[in-house]
């Protein structure tokens, strides 16, 4: 199994290197030799200054942007689970370990979620649709999978033990660097729809008193689409950063476009929100961790 699993290695690396050789852009020609230049730089403000300074600065929309690059992105995400899964917890020892199976089930669903809403803007390639059908087929089919799977463990443990390859205190260590990363994520980068049409229903829900089932405004739009646990979660945090409505009236449609009147909720509502359920996501594995030892 060893000689195999090396064999696909070199396979794979060979492969890598082949794709690099045949994409190799044609040479550039040397048009100039520079040295950069620099106006004299001004005298070193006083430190409280500078902090004072530099906290502005990340407030701003640039100082945001600078903060995101600090985080990976989705493919970043994606090849950090996967280099986690393989030094945490795969067992390379007894590659037949059929948790080694679950934990490869997993990383190909999250391989084939990425990017997964550019099918929206490539609607009207056909090649594009019909991948689309296949990527939407293998996550139901893997999730299927993955599911059977942990019936059956259920009924069948399994009969190989399995202990993390990382000592309790790297794995702590690991975890928080985790939480902070994910935490960071969810402050700095801006909700997607998910994010901006639930928090919206949220607040026609405080508004209203009712769901936004049915909502004139809402329905047919996403913002009518989720489940009421999600509305009703966001309601604590939009109280707490907006304890008075922010719109004085809620009408079934209010104006929109340039004369719009209307006010989105503090979009910081979402992400405290995301965050609060990561935490409690966590502390739910933790329990059943520790109830498992």
């Amino acid at each position: 199994m060893k000689i195999i699993a090396g064999a696909l290695v070199v396979t794979a690396v060979v492969g890598l290197i082949g794709l690099a050789a045949i994409e190799r852009a044609p040479q550039e020609l040397l048009t100039q030799v520079y040295t950069p230049s620099f106006r004299r730089v001004p005298p070193a403000p006083p430190v409280t200054a500078v902090i004072a300074r530099l906290w502005q600065d990340l407030r701003t929309p640039d100082g945001q942007a600078f903060l995101q690059r600090m985080l990976p992105d989705q493919a970043g995400v994606l090849w950090l689970s996967l280099v986690l899964a393989l030094l945490i917890a795969f067992d390379f020892e007894r590659l037949d370990n059929p948790r080694n199976v679950d934990l490869l089930i997993m990383q190909a669903l999250g391989f084939l979620f990425f990017e997964i809403l550019r099918f929206f803007r490539v609607l009207q390639d056909a090649a594009y649709v019909a991948l689309m059908d296949w990527v939407f087929s293998g996550i139901f089919f893997l999730n299927v999978w993955l599911i059977v799977r942990a019936l059956r463990r259920i009924a069948r443990p399994a009969r190989i033990p399995w202990r993390p390859l990382p000592g309790k205190r790297a794995l702590m260590t690991i975890a928080l660097a985790l939480v902070v990363c994910d935490t960071m994520a969810a402050l700095v980068r801006e909700p997607d729809d998910v994010g901006f049409f639930v928090n919206l229903g949220a607040q026609r829900l405080r508004e209203r008193g009712v769901l936004p089932y049915g909502d004139p405004l809402l329905t047919g739009s996403p913002g009518a689409a989720y489940g009421p646990l999600l509305y009703v979660a966001h309601l604590p945090f939009q109280l707490a950063l907006a304890p008075e409505p922010v719109n004085a009236d809620s009408p079934d449609r209010p104006a929109l476009g340039a004369a719009s009147t209307y006010k989105v909720p503090p979009l910081l509502a979402t992400k405290l929100c995301t965050i609060a359920f990561h935490l409690v996501g966590l502390a739910a594995l933790f329990i059943a961790g520790a109830r498992l030892r």
